[in-house]
């Protein structure tokens, strides 16, 4: 009989933890949230910028963790370490950015704050871990304007152009102990999003303004998977080498594209229908690069723990809806970081805080137009995991950065970034004895 209950329990407790899941994402779903980081110009190409993959404890340390074992907050850069957590952990992150975009000639700036991230993870058993999250996996924002003149025209011709929109990621997390040192975990991702490119056109000397509107609207959804193994490994006392290794094989998604021209007047009003350009929808497979990341880490419990990273990105691989490159090519990433853990068990809250630092260098798949260079983006990141009760964190993180260069006509990004993140940890689902 006893047996019998503790069956009962484990399926209750299996049932309300779907219950909660399902709630979590109708409920984050319907509220929704704004994408992008300011004015990207490279976000134009392909299916825009990607978003960090991991949340804020590892961006205010260099985006590096593919190879930590931490178990206080979640780790979703390698989906096997999501085993090291004993206990359910709740997780939500704002991102910001302040930007400084130049050229040779012209410069802009601006800040942008989004919803980051939100993810929920608990143990289904002793050696098995599930986690849920939502989050933006790439983002398109650009605008630009342009002033021409048209061959044997006189009349001065300005264009707007125009992108926004994404790609949102839930993922689907089970990771499993399968050895006295050995994780493995695999992360399934449904990818759903909406890009819009316009262009206005207008010949500003024309007595009747009129406007040439070219919107084009693309529809991206579909499922990947990323595959990760760890080994956590004792040296001595309270040490341990940690070994990280996750892997995203080639997605192939479904895209669709539609482009619509209509002209305008100068009130707004509408002096043409609106003309479907090539016979309505275009459908095709959008083809998304692999990427491999791994990485070491050497940890003393509860004192300190260094971390170095490398991410190879294959992302010459891509083939969008029309079937183009965009120009990307391959890059890679490199990371090293470290957090410091003065004392956990301390009264006194500085000594409980987690003291966080990082550098990054990363090949991104952009390129100079004129000359065909590489982006290079270098940062340094710092931050704070402040400590609440139960082991419980509120996690500040800043990172400085200098993206690209205004030779040759190419563009500078100077950039500061903050991340702001609860990690909430606690035993939910757990019936309570009563003596």
């Amino acid at each position: 009989m006893l047996n019998f209950q503790k069956v009962v329990i484990k399926a209750n407790s299996f049932f309300i933890n779907a219950l909660f899941l399902a709630l979590f994402i109708i409920g984050f779903v319907k509220t929704g949230y704004s994408q992008g980081l300011g004015n990207a110009p490279y976000s134009s190409l392909g299916i825009g910028e990607l978003f960090p993959t991991g949340y804020s404890d590892s961006q205010s340390m260099g985006d590096v963790g593919v190879a930590s074992s931490v178990g206080i907050y979640v780790n979703t850069i390698n989906p096997a370490l999501l085993a090291r957590n004993k206990s359910t952990v709740f997780s939500m992150g704002m991102l910001g950015q302040y930007k400084d975009l130049k050229t040779e000639v012209k410069k802009q700036n601006g800040f942008s704050l989004n919803l980051n991230y939100l993810n929920l993870a608990f143990p289904v058993g002793k050696k098995w871990n599930m986690g849920l999250s939502i989050q933006p996996y790439s983002y398109s924002n650009f605008k630009a304007t342009n002033k021409s003149t048209i061959l044997n025209d006189t009349g001065k011709y300005i264009t707007d152009f125009s992108t926004y929109g994404g790609i949102n990621k839930i993922a689907f997390t089970n990771a499993f102990e399968i050895g006295k040192e050995l994780y493995f975990g695999i992360e399934t991702n449904v990818l759903f999003g909406q890009i819009e490119r316009k262009s206005i056109s207008q010949n500003q000397s024309d007595s009747q303004f009129y406007r040439i509107v070219f919107n084009e609207q693309q529809s991206y959804n579909g499922i990947s998977i990323k595959l990760g193994a760890a080994l956590h490994h004792k040296i001595a006392k309270e040490k341990y080498l940690n070994l990280g290794i996750a892997w995203e094989p080639t997605k192939s998604i479904n895209g669709d594209k539609q482009k619509i021209a209509q002209i305008y007047d100068s009130n707004g009003g509408i002096v043409s229908d609106p003309d479907t350009i090539k016979s309505g929808i275009v459908s095709n497979k959008v083809k998304i690069g692999s990427s491999l990341r791994f990485g070491l880490s050497y940890e003393h419990q509860l004192k300190y723990t260094l971390y170095s990273d490398v991410s190879l990105n294959k992302n010459s691989q891509f083939k969008g809806i029309d079937g183009k490159n965009d120009g990307l090519k391959d890059g890679y990433s490199v990371g090293i970081g470290g957090e410091f853990f003065p004392s956990f068990a301390s009264a006194k809250f500085l000594k409980r805080t987690l003291y966080k630092a990082g550098l990054n260098y990363t090949l991104t798949p952009y390129s100079n137009v004129l000359n065909g260079t590489q982006v290079k983006d270098l940062s340094l990141a710092f931050g704070f995991g402040l400590p609440l009760r139960n082991l419980s964190l509120l996690n500040l993180g800043f990172v400085l950065g200098k993206r690209g260069s205004t030779n040759n006509g190419g563009f500078q990004e100077n950039y500061s970034k903050i991340s702001i993140g609860f990690t909430l940890n606690d035993r939910w689902f757990v019936k309570q004895k009563i003596d």
